[in-house]
């Protein structure tokens, strides 16, 4: 079935489709030219439909994520709109043959705005900050009213493979390095099993907050591409944005002068609607080191090449710095 076929669904008869992402999942962007009839259900405006991996994302996640969006959307807050079709269903079911396997996929409105980087300052991570806090506090009623029917871990490296020597070498780590993310993985893994997992510190997350999933309208700061929610520590959604600003990559400005201000900012806001989980900046600078296992594991495991990215060198060739700073810490 193409695209445009599927379409049809949502009483779309005709549309300019865009691939604009194949990673965890295909996402295309979605012009509607011609509707088959008066379709209230179908926003105006573009359109984006995303097609899940079906091995990383079950249907009680999608389903979660999905009541997540939808309960955000109607609380105002700046994130993309789930769409129904025709019969009222959300999540659908996807073949790109009639023996391919069967994927998930939902419909969402587009969400306008613009992402920034060396536009970041102290006001716009407050920002940030706000719209983290009202996440968890949307995710917070919803687990308390039993709306969030998934087990999913929010994503994150795997610390135990690292740590007890299952993870495999890799030639494009040395043997030193690959001994320190063992090392570091053990503390890791320690450091996070004792953190709080209270509601005040421990929810359903975004987990993947960082600068390229924050789109800014005027002032107003919203979310995208909630597919790796799941359950976990609030201060992972808060390091996720922290991340790139403390450890720049390759072609991304350098906010390391200013990031102690980015930081407090963050915070700041974050705290205007929520308070804050007990001793978070010290969960967060731990889960910024968990991030960057979690980014080296991406680049070995998802990457053709560790040049298939232009920054991807270069972060391989630095982070094991990050890893002995933390073990000497």
């Amino acid at each position: 079935m193409s695209v445009n076929q599927f379409l049809g669904r949502y009483g779309i008869a005709d549309a300019k489709v865009r691939i604009i992402s194949r990673q965890d999942c295909d996402v295309y962007r979605v012009t509607p030219t011609r509707l088959t009839r008066a379709v209230r259900a179908v926003p105006a405006g573009d359109l984006a439909l995303r097609i899940y991996v079906e091995e990383k994302h079950d249907l009680a996640a999608v389903e979660a994520e999905v009541e997540w969006l939808r309960d955000l959307a109607d609380n105002g807050v700046h994130v993309p709109m789930p769409v129904a079709d025709l019969d009222g269903r959300i999540v659908q079911v996807w073949r790109a043959r009639p023996d391919a396997p069967a994927r998930h996929v939902v419909l969402l409105t587009w969400l306008a705005g613009r992402m920034h980087d060396p536009g970041l300052n102290p006001a716009r991570l407050q920002r940030i900050g706000e719209l983290t806090a009202r996440l968890h506090l949307s995710s917070q009623a919803l687990a308390k009213a039993g709306r969030l029917r998934t087990t999913r871990s929010a994503f994150g490296p795997d610390l135990e493979a690292w740590s007890s020597g299952r993870r495999a070498a890799s030639a494009h780590v040395p043997r030193a390095l690959h001994q320190l993310i063992a090392q570091a993985a053990g503390r890791l893994a320690a450091e996070i099993g004792s953190f709080l997992s209270d509601e005040s510190s421990y929810g359903f997350v975004h987990s993947d907050l960082h600068l390229w999933n924050i789109v800014f309208t005027a002032q107003v700061a919203g979310a995208i591409d909630f597919s790796d929610c799941g359950w976990g520590h609030h201060a992972l959604d808060l390091a996720t944005t922290l991340q790139y600003l403390l450890h720049p990559v390759a072609n991304n400005h350098d906010h390391r002068a200013q990031y102690a201000r980015l930081h407090d900012s963050l915070l700041s806001g974050y705290a205007r609607v929520r308070p804050l989980p007990a001793d978070v900046s010290r969960q967060i600078d731990t889960f910024i080191v968990a991030r960057m296992i979690a980014t080296l594991e991406w680049i070995l495991d998802d990457w053709p090449q560790p040049d298939h990215r232009a920054w991807g060198p270069g972060f391989l060739s630095r982070c094991g710095a990050i890893f002995k700073g933390y073990l000497a810490g």
